[in-house]
């Protein structure tokens, strides 16, 4: 697995970028990052929405816009970050819609890693969570408006694909920073309705047969990463509503983990055609809980 060095972290000078700053000052020690870019999006700079900064506009002309909004964050920044001989970072200011422009700089910037946060009303800038699951190369982490202070559990979806694979890799190496951390993984059983040109003994018959193959391919995966279902328990739940996301979504809502580590997507595009993708649906309706997107 690749490892997490650069991060590009998403702000918009709202009350959620304390929370966004506290979660990615955690995210430096989980990834072992050593290169931060703090990016600020203003569509005009002749029109910024901040109110410190439309006031600015009016009446301090001798300081660009850019440069007022770098020095406020800077402020938040060094509030919120640890400093630390080992960590690079960098502010950025630029205009432009906001959702094109932050794709683009976590491209340029090569990041492994992009940061932002996910609030519960959209402020119109286009950078929804289902827009970046969709379309953004690198690992996600979301940020909700009120995040946990720490990490006590962790909830992984499996569907055996590589990249579940690499989620429950990355759950690990959280939990070597959190070592009373719980990791949760849970998996979706599709079922056959019973009402559906199927005789109940078939049906029963394909669950049987689909958890057992199901435990094969965890097992394998345990003793790839050798590590012990103990240590990484398992639970298998039917997906009676022909609807990974649902249940899914339902099981965070009531299990309430303090962060989801999540696969990008399925096993293959047909996969993603008929059932779209669970990932993009889950991050677009889970809200509270910070999740990472495993790439």
């Amino acid at each position: 697995m690749k490892p997490i060095k650069r991060a590009v972290v998403a702000l918009d000078m709202s009350e959620v970028d304390q929370s966004i700053l506290k979660m990615t000052d955690l995210a430096r020690d989980i990834f072992e990052l050593n290169k931060l870019y703090f990016i600020h999006i203003i569509p005009d700079f002749g029109a910024p929405q901040d109110p410190d900064l439309v006031f600015h506009n009016k009446f301090t002309t001798d300081v660009p816009v850019d440069e007022a909004v770098e020095k406020k964050l800077q402020q938040s920044i060094d509030r919120h970050i640890r400093h630390r001989k080992s960590l690079e970072t960098a502010i950025e200011v630029i205009e432009g819609k906001p959702y094109r422009k932050l794709a683009h700089w976590a491209e340029v910037k090569d990041a492994n890693l992009l940061i932002f946060g996910k609030k519960r009303k959209s402020t119109g800038s286009g950078i929804t969570a289902r827009r970046a699951a969709r379309q953004v190369g690198c690992n996600l982490f979301l940020i909700p408006e009120n995040p946990p202070s720490t990490i006590n559990r962790i909830l992984v979806p499996m569907d055996f694909s590589e990249n579940s694979v690499r989620a429950l890799e990355q759950a690990l190496l959280v939990r070597k920073h959190y070592p009373e951390a719980g990791i949760q993984v849970v998996h979706l059983i599709r079922t056959l309705t019973a009402d559906h040109y199927y005789g109940l003994s078939q049906v029963a018959s394909y669950r049987a047969e689909a958890l057992l193959a199901a435990r094969k391919a965890y097992d394998k995966i345990l003793e790839q990463l050798s590590v012990s279902e103990a240590e990484v328990p398992i639970v298998f739940l039917d997906d009676h509503y022909g609807n990974v996301f649902r249940h899914l979504w339902e099981y965070t809502e009531e299990e309430q983990p303090d962060l989801v580590i999540i696969g990008a997507q399925g096993h293959s595009a047909m996969h993603h055609f008929l059932y779209g993708s669970v990932t993009e649906d889950f991050v677009d309706y889970c809200e509270g809980i910070p999740i990472l997107v495993v790439r």
